[in-house]
């Protein structure tokens, strides 16, 4: 996973490099911890800004819609206040575009011309040259979600709320990330 320092490196080399869009995208997956597919399955009728929470039903695998998540449970994702604050300006800049008549779709992420992001391929070469750019060893953008479950555990959230935020039984979440986040800072 990343640390604090680096994931806060690239989410602003992100946002320098690319448009609002691509750079709110990432900086979204680093504090919800959603898979990549679920993420740009998002439609706007997912989020709950009162709430502070999205509902995670689907996914969107090799460009093809899916009535479900990769475990087919459903779940309601809580998001921390840096989550809430991406969603809020993020919902703000689709608003804009939606005015100029460049999004005509329900779908929460998309890229910078409004267009949904059909796959993972566009957000990923985007990633890919940005970290090149920064000469950071190279991680792929599922480290973005190892990343969020990492931290929840080591500020101290209880495991169980963390498998069920991040769609994990707690024994896969506990086998996977207990040797990460031991001894970490």
């Amino acid at each position: 996973p990343f640390s604090i320092a680096e994931a806060e490196a690239l989410i602003a080399a992100l946002h320098r490099d690319w448009d609002e869009a691509q750079g709110n995208y990432d900086e979204f997956r680093f504090f919800t911890g959603l898979r990549p597919s679920e993420q740009i399955a998002l439609l706007v009728s997912d989020c709950d800004i009162g709430q502070g929470k999205i509902s995670v039903t689907k996914a969107r695998v090799m460009a093809r819609d899916k009535d479900r998540t990769k475990t087919s449970e459903d779940r309601l994702v809580e998001l921390c206040p840096r989550a809430l604050d991406v969603l809020k300006r993020h919902l703000a800049l689709r608003a804009r575009l939606v005015l100029a008549g460049q999004i005509r779709h329900d779908n929460l992420f998309f890229k910078e011309d409004g267009s949904p992001i059909g796959n993972l391929q566009y957000p990923w070469v985007r990633w890919r040259r940005t970290l090149r750019a920064l000469k950071a060893r190279y991680r792929d953008p599922y480290n973005a979600r190892h990343s969020s479950v990492s931290w929840n555990l080591m500020v101290g959230k209880n495991p169980l709320w963390v498998a069920k935020q991040h769609g994990h039984s707690v024994q896969t979440m506990l086998e996977v990330y207990a040797a990460w986040t031991e001894g970490a800072k």
